[in-house]
Order: C-alpha cells, then sequence, then structure tokens
C-alpha cells in the first residue's frame, strides 16, 4: 500500500464516520433508503406469487380448448384457449363474463412449478385475454390447475394438458 493511499484511507475514514453519525438528515435518509428497500423487498415477494388469493371452489374442465363455464358470484364466465395446452408452448387464454381485474397463474397439486403469473387484458365488451405458456412440470405432469382469480376472488380450474 502506498503512503499516498494510506493518507487518504486516515483521511476519509474520520469524516465518513462523521457524516454517518453526526448528520441527523444522513441517518434519516440512510434509515428511509432501508425501510424503503425492505418494503419494496416484501412487496416484490408477495406480488411475484402465483397465487394471491385463495381459491373458493374447484372445477374440472379437462380440455380448455373446448372450453367450459363458470359462475362466481351468480356471473358466468366461458374459458377457452386457441389451441390444446402443451408445456413450453404459447397460447391464448380467453374469459368471457364481467369483471374489473382478472389475474391466471398454472399450478400442479403438490409440485413446485416455475413463477407464472397473468394479469387478463382485455380484448372487448366483457371478454379478457392473456398470451401465456404452461410452464414445464419437473415431473413432466400434464394434470394442471389453472388459477383464476376475478374481482378479488379466486377458483381453481382443473385441466389437462397434451
Amino acid at each position: 500500500m502506498t503512503a499516498e493511499s494510506e493518507e487518504t484511507r486516515v483521511i476519509l475514514r474520520p469524516f465518513v464516520l462523521e457524516l454517518l453519525t453526526g448528520n441527523k438528515k444522513i441517518r434519516y435518509g440512510l434509515a428511509a433508503l432501508l425501510t424503503l428497500t425492505l418494503i419494496g423487498v416484501i412487496a416484490h415477494d408477495r406480488l411475484s406469487k402465483s397465487e394471491r388469493i385463495s381459491a373458493e371452489k374447484t372445477v374440472d374442465c379437462p380440455a380448455l380448448d373446448q372450453g367450459c363455464e363458470i359462475t362466481m358470484r351468480n356471473l358466468p364466465y366461458r374459458i377457452k384457449t386457441d389451441m390444446q395446452i402443451r408445456a413450453g408452448m404459447p397460447f391464448v387464454l380467453y374469459i368471457e363474463g364481467g369483471g374489473v381485474e382478472m389475474h391466471a397463474s398454472w399450478k400442479i397439486k403438490g409440485i413446485d412449478v416455475e413463477p407464472n403469473f397473468y394479469h387478463m387484458e382485455v380484448d372487448g365488451p366483457d371478454r379478457w385475454k392473456a398470451k401465456m405458456t404452461l410452464p414445464r412440470s419437473p415431473q413432466s405432469r400434464n394434470d394442471w390447475i389453472l388459477h383464476l382469480e376475478i374481482n378479488a376472488r379466486a377458483v381453481d380450474i382443473n385441466t389437462m394438458a397434451h
């Protein structure tokens, strides 16, 4: 270590120490930054979970490409995909029915799959859609659950991939 770099360390160390301990604005700013960082980490963890609301019921729809109908809060919904679903192959999920906000995710009972969370986009009056890809199953299973959140209510739809 050179004499110049040692001299810089000796000068900077008390300055940084004084800056961090003696200046209230900097202490409060660092505390606020730490708090905001912690809030951000917690929010990211909560939002990245594929299931935010527990399902209040489960329905069977073995072939989503042929569609099925469900009822939530006495409102009918028609769910259909544009093709047979396969792991790793993109497809479009369509939902017909009234709503303000809709989200979808995929899971397999008893198995952890890649995190996935889809925000359904408005596709006309009472029509929603999202392009999605079924995550790969670690055990190559084809029995999937579509977790569908509609207006802060949720339903699990049992289906099969081909």
